[in-house]
C-alpha cells in the first residue's frame, strides 16, 4: 500500500508539473495604447506607446497598421501624417487582440498663395505711382521650353 502511496503521489507531481509547464505561456489579453486619440498638422510625426497585458506575456509580436495611408502611416507606434483627413492607427497581437487610436490630420493654411512661375516668363513693369498706390502692367511674353 505505501509504494502504491508513493507511486500515486510520484504521478500527482508529474502531472502538476506538466501542468505548470502549459501554464508558463501567457497570451495576450488586452493592448492599452498611450494615446487614443490626437491631432497632427500635415508632415508632423508622434510616436505612440503600446503595452501588451498582461505583464509576461509571451509572443509579444505587434503589428501596426492604418486605415488610410494616404492620410497617415505608421512603423513601429511613430505616426506621420500625410495629408488632410482621418485615419484609425490598429495595433494587432498575433492571437488578434486589437487596439485603436484615431488620428486627425490638418492642413495649416499660412496665407500664402502657391503660384508656378516656372513654366512661363512675364514682363512686370510700374506703369505709375498715385495716391500713395502702385499700379503693374504685367504680361506673359512666353511659355519656357525645358528638356528632359
Amino acid at each position: 500500500m505505501r509504494k502504491f502511496l508513493c507511486m500515486l503521489f510520484a504521478i500527482s507531481i508529474a502531472t502538476s508539473c506538466s501542468e505548470n509547464e502549459l501554464d508558463s505561456t501567457k497570451e495576450v489579453t488586452k493592448i492599452v495604447l498611450s494615446e487614443s486619440r490626437f491631432s497632427l498638422n500635415v508632415d508632423e510625426s508622434r510616436t505612440i506607446e503600446a503595452t501588451a497585458l498582461p505583464e509576461g506575456a509571451t509572443d509579444v509580436n505587434l503589428s501596426w497598421s492604418s486605415s488610410d495611408s494616404e492620410v497617415a502611416t505608421v512603423s513601429d507606434g511613430t505616426i506621420t501624417a500625410i495629408a488632410a483627413g482621418e485615419a484609425t492607427i490598429t495595433v494587432s497581437a498575433s492571437n488578434g487582440v486589437k487596439a485603436e487610436c484615431q488620428v486627425i490630420v490638418n492642413i495649416i493654411d499660412d496665407g500664402k498663395a502657391d503660384l508656378d512661375f516656372s513654366t512661363v516668363a512675364y514682363n512686370v513693369v510700374l506703369e505709375k505711382f498715385e495716391n500713395d498706390m502702385f499700379y503693374w502692367n504685367i504680361e506673359a511674353i512666353d511659355q519656357l521650353a525645358f528638356d528632359n
